[in-house]
């Protein structure tokens, strides 16, 4: 009898720990999730009538609730993140979107996306310009909060100027 006693409260202990640890999932996943990415895209441009190469940023909420988007911007790779550096992104990017992008501020709907459109001989010439190894999308949501994704090395912008490779082949620096 002792050891049924034992048996069902060892049973019940395990089935509420369960019972926390799904309920503590569901919470923490019950919110909205943004993850950012970026990539090279062809886009079909209404105002060119054809397609036309971009730069891609896309937000997707991959929570269970909607959030409002307040704004993106790209950030140079290998600047730290550090909260006394996130307002050195380079912002100048959302001003010169493609008519195609989505407007700001934008609402994130549960499982959907959202993208913000470069044009990438724009694109390339800036981060060339400004001598980038590459950049690293961020999003703000409306609470704030800042969302980074992934660097988007230069060389997916394709090879560099004669000149440069020149440059670096003689210097053996980049």
């Amino acid at each position: 009898m002792a050891g049924a006693a034992l048996a069902l409260g060892i049973t019940g202990v395990l089935l509420s720990l369960l019972s926390l640890a799904w309920q503590i999932y569901s919470w923490t996943y019950s919110g909205p999730r943004v993850k950012v990415s970026c990539q090279h895209e062809l886009v079909f441009s209404k105002a060119a009538g054809s397609f036309m190469e971009s730069f891609e940023v896309v937000a997707c909420n991959v929570g269970r609730s909607d959030v409002q988007v307040k704004s993106w911007s790209l950030l140079p790779q290998g600047w730290p993140v550090a909260p006394e550096h996130q307002g050195l992104a380079v912002n100048f990017f959302a001003q010169d979107c493609m008519a195609e992008s989505e407007p700001l501020p934008a609402l994130l709907k549960a499982g959907h996306s959202i993208s913000w459109y470069l044009d990438w001989p724009f694109a390339v010439r800036a981060i060339r310009d400004e001598h980038m190894a590459g950049v690293r999308p961020i999003v703000t949501l409306a609470s704030g909060k800042k969302v980074y994704g992934e660097n988007f090395p230069s060389e997916k912008f394709g090879p560099r100027s004669r000149q440069e490779q020149h440059s670096k082949a003689r210097t053996g620096r980049d």
